[in-house]
């Protein structure tokens, strides 16, 4: 970025500046490179007209803003990550899980096993340069695990004693993972509570609800509340209003009804 350009003040400068930065908020406490790329997506404007039927104080809201759109950003992204999640764990696949863990660490630790058999094996007339090149490779194999800076096969006795120390650390360390393995795929693995669901069916909702609530109520001095004092019919509070008008800057097609932002509010 040219100089000339990095020297502009941002309006999140200019708000630290001018203003002291965001409102203080209990209990909350942000980094300001925390609000820097949410406030750079999400402009004050935007906000400000979202917010515009409850909040009428333009320092108030100015102040507001990094706050919102921190809060917006963050569950926009909570929103799209969780929209992956499509291959949650049953029981059996946790299960199964730990079971290919100790399967494949057994493996291993055969196989390291073997290899160290064979190429510790006494010299055979009829196979001199095959015994040498196994064990050659077999203390190559060991330098390149635990000596992962060296590149070239180092010919040195400490060394290969020192990998033949590890190896041997290597082998109990997988020894001691299969047998964990395998009594967590018998013994640990609790179905219900794997299979437990509950809650939210938007998961990234209570979070969000809970940080507008703070900034509602160091706004309005009133209470976060889903419920009206009096409710006309279709009516919805106007704190569920106005974070059906944040929750659609974020993307949300269809704010969340006010049984959802009770329950987020706990």
């Amino acid at each position: 970025m040219p100089s000339s350009l990095s020297a502009v003040p941002s309006r999140l400068d200019k708000l630290y500046s001018e203003l002291g930065g965001p409102l203080d908020l209990p209990g909350v406490q942000l980094d300001r490179a925390a609000f820097e790329q949410a406030s750079e997506k999400y402009l004050h404007e935007d906000i400000a007209e979202a917010i515009e039927p409850w909040i009428t104080d333009q320092v108030a809201v100015r102040r507001a803003w990094p706050w919102l759109a921190f809060a917006i950003n963050q569950y926009r992204f909570e929103r799209e990550e969780r929209s992956t999640y499509d291959d949650e764990m049953r029981p059996n696949d946790v299960k199964e899980m730990f079971g290919r863990i100790s399967s494949q660490a057994s493996k291993l630790r055969h196989e390291l096993i073997q290899l160290a058999a064979h190429s510790h094996r006494l010299p055979d007339p009829k196979k001199a340069e095959a015994r040498g090149h196994l064990g050659y490779l077999h203390e190559f194999f060991k330098q390149r695990i635990f000596l992962p800076e060296r590149s070239e096969f180092i010919d040195d006795g400490g060394v290969w004693l020192a990998t033949d120390f590890q190896q041997r650390s290597l082998e109990r360390l997988l020894s001691v993972i299969a047998e964990a393995g395998e009594e967590f795929s018998s013994q640990h693995v609790n179905g219900d509570l794997l299979n437990r669901t509950r809650g939210q069916d938007d998961p990234a909702l209570p979070n969000f609800v809970k940080l507008v609530a703070k900034v509602w109520t160091s706004l309005t001095g009133r209470m976060a509340t889903a419920n009206k004092v009096i409710v006309n019919e279709g009516e919805q509070s106007d704190f569920v209003r106005f974070v059906g008008a944040l929750a659609v800057l974020a993307g949300e097609e269809k704010p969340p009804s006010r049984s959802r932002v009770a329950t987020a509010l706990g």
